[in-house]
C-alpha cells in the first residue's frame, strides 16, 4: 500500500510540478509582455509631453508673429498715408493714347502757375485745376 501511495504521490507531484512549470512560464511571458507594454507606454508618454511642449512653443511663436504682422500692417498704413500727403491729383484732363504724362503734368503746372498769378481765374475759365490730396 505504501508503494502504491508513493507511486500516486510521485505521479501527483510530477503532474503538479509540470503544471506549475507551465504556469510559471506563462507568468514569465505575461511579465515580459507587461514590461514591454510599460516601456512602450512610457515612450508614448514622453513623446506626448514633448509634443505638448512643442505645441505651446509654436503657439507662443504664432502669437508673436501675429503681433509683428499687426504692427507692420499699422506701420505700412502710416507710411502709405504719409506718401499720399505729397501726391497731386490732376482733374479735367482728357486721356489720349500715346500721351506723354510728364509733358502733360509740366503743362498743367505751368497753367496752374499762370492761373495763380492771374488771381485764381483758372477754375472759372474751365482750365484744369491742380489739387493736392
Amino acid at each position: 500500500m505504501e508503494s502504491l501511495y508513493n507511486k500516486i504521490s510521485k505521479s501527483v507531484l510530477h503532474t503538479l510540478n509540470k503544471q506549475l512549470k507551465d504556469v510559471s512560464e506563462e507568468l514569465s511571458k505575461i511579465k515580459e509582455s507587461m514590461e514591454f507594454m510599460n516601456a512602450e507606454f512610457e515612450e508614448c508618454k514622453m513623446e506626448g509631453l514633448a509634443m505638448k511642449k512643442s505645441y505651446k512653443e509654436l503657439q507662443d511663436e504664432n502669437r508673436k508673429v501675429k503681433s509683428a504682422v499687426q504692427e507692420l500692417t499699422i506701420r505700412v498704413n502710416h507710411l502709405e498715408q504719409s506718401a499720399r500727403l505729397s501726391n497731386a491729383e490732376i482733374q479735367c484732363v482728357p486721356e489720349r493714347k500715346s500721351e506723354n504724362v510728364l509733358n502733360i503734368v509740366k503743362d498743367i503746372f505751368k497753367m496752374g502757375e499762370r492761373a495763380r498769378r492771374a488771381g485764381g481765374r483758372a477754375a472759372s475759365c474751365g482750365l484744369p485745376v491742380v489739387q493736392y490730396v
